[in-house]
């Protein structure tokens, strides 16, 4: 068990005369090498793109061809017009330290609770992923325990009320427990943690940053980040009047094919026996 610190970074990207572009990512991360659940929907905005940053009006004397860690993510013909970035503090087990005392080793507190639940995948859920949505099994998947108050005020309200998936109709994984001791169903907020696996974090990405940055009423609105689209497939049969018209219409090809045949044939056929004289001669 260690105290990580999870750096979190968002940059909304706009463009004059074109719709928003938004994307959000976390700091230390390196291209995923490991599977990832199917439950797993999130991708690594630009991750493959050759990114070059246009510079404000004050930096304009940068270089844009070589991007700096900060505006690595950000595509060419964009400039980052809002960004926000914050450190949290959280306690991370793996799902053999679940029956381990608390907060020395393990979660022991919160065991049951969570064997019943997606966190360790035992349960009828899915295991969202650990970081990068790694897809980690058994003993090996990765928890975080958050003391509750220092969950930012917009992620706490939309795990507590508004949490509901609507692709699955599940709520988000995210687990709130009162500390042992604590007075049950009235316990403040000071007297629970919220527990939950990494991959949970990455489709509410936005939320953490929010309340600490100037750009809030954008980063809030998950619609922003999510999209829909149609597929559509069809098997064609050809039809008797289809099959009559191309029939037709590869006839008349066929027929220009051979009287053009027929025309160079001739052309050739005309020439035998002619030969020129390239030697001079007077015009008349």
């Amino acid at each position: 068990m260690h105290l990580p610190k999870i750096p979190l970074s968002l940059s909304l990207l706009l463009q004059a005369l074109a719709p928003p572009v938004q994307a959000w990512d976390h700091l230390d991360r390196s291209h995923p090498s490991q599977r990832t659940p199917p439950t797993f929907r999130w991708t690594r905005p630009f991750l493959d793109l050759d990114l070059h940053a246009i510079p404000a009006a004050a930096d304009s004397f940068r270089s844009t061809t070589s991007p700096t860690s900060s505006d690595r993510d950000v595509p060419g013909g964009f400039h980052v017009s809002c960004q926000a970035t914050a450190t949290f503090r959280a306690r991370q087990y793996t799902a053999a330290d679940l029956r381990k005392p608390w907060p020395e080793t393990g979660l022991a507190p919160w065991a049951d609770a969570v064997e019943r639940s997606a966190l360790d995948g035992t349960g009828s859920s899915a295991y969202p992923g650990g970081w990068e949505g790694d897809e980690l099994h058994g003993a090996d998947r990765t928890l975080l325990l958050m003391e509750l108050t220092d969950v930012p005020p917009t992620v706490r309200a939309f795990v507590e009320h508004e949490g509901v998936d609507g692709w699955s109709g599940r709520r988000w994984l995210f687990g709130i427990y009162d500390k042992p001791g604590a007075a049950t169903g009235t316990a403040a907020a000071g007297d629970k943690v919220m527990i939950f696996a990494p991959g949970a974090l990455y489709d509410i990405l936005p939320l953490w940053v929010a309340d600490s940055s100037r750009c809030r009423m954008q980063l809030v609105d998950l619609d922003k980040y999510t999209m829909t689209f149609e597929i559509k497939a069809a098997l064609l049969l050809e039809t008797v009047q289809g099959r009559r018209y191309r029939e037709a219409w590869e006839n008349v090809h066929l027929q220009a094919s051979r009287a053009e045949r027929r025309l160079q044939r001739q052309e050739r056929e005309e020439g035998k026996g002619r030969h020129r004289v390239h030697g001079k001669h007077d015009e008349l």
